[in-house]
């Protein structure tokens, strides 16, 4: 079973109680997963987490850290940071960028600029506007297009 069909499932399971899902649900899936050697399938639902605007909290970035760990590849995500950032990240970033790669890896282009639309999004939102505002002009000199959401999202920022 992949994850977008699990998730459709459990969502099935909770649709009289939306609200106590999303509270616990995303965060205790992955948790759940990674004892269960389903890294893979945890990768997947903070995939599907991050796409439908539900931002990690600190058990899930833990649970993704040690998902890296179990799959030998946390150095060296950490390594491709420190020669880009020049410094140690946070374990939030090196989650994010290892799911970043790992969908490039896999050719699926399409799926990373939304992924990076939503966590541009998810900053704009939390405050970290110096930040998001780096990213933003990320996309636009690597060609993306900034949806109105975005732009949206910025003006509604700046006029607060």
């Amino acid at each position: 079973m992949d994850a977008r069909a699990l998730l459709e499932s459990v969502l099935k399971k909770n649709a009289g109680s939306p609200l106590r899902f999303f509270s616990c649900g995303f965060s205790t899936l992955p948790y759940k997963f990674q004892y269960f050697d389903q890294v893979p399938l945890v990768w997947n639902i903070y995939e599907h987490m991050i796409q439908k605007r539900t931002y990690p909290n600190e058990v899930t970035i833990q649970t993704m850290i040690i998902a890296l760990c179990k799959e030998g590849n946390l150095q060296k995500y950490v390594k491709i940071l420190d020669q880009i950032h020049g410094k140690r990240c946070s374990p939030s970033v090196i989650v994010n960028t290892s799911l970043i790669l790992k969908i490039l890896e896999e050719g699926r282009i399409e799926d990373y600029m939304v992924l990076l639309k939503r966590m541009l999004q998810a900053k704009v939102k939390l405050g970290n506007l110096e930040s998001a505002w780096k990213v933003y002009e990320e996309m636009l000199n690597r060609g993306l297009q900034a949806s109105p959401d975005i732009c949206t999202l910025f003006i509604g920022v700046r006029c607060k």
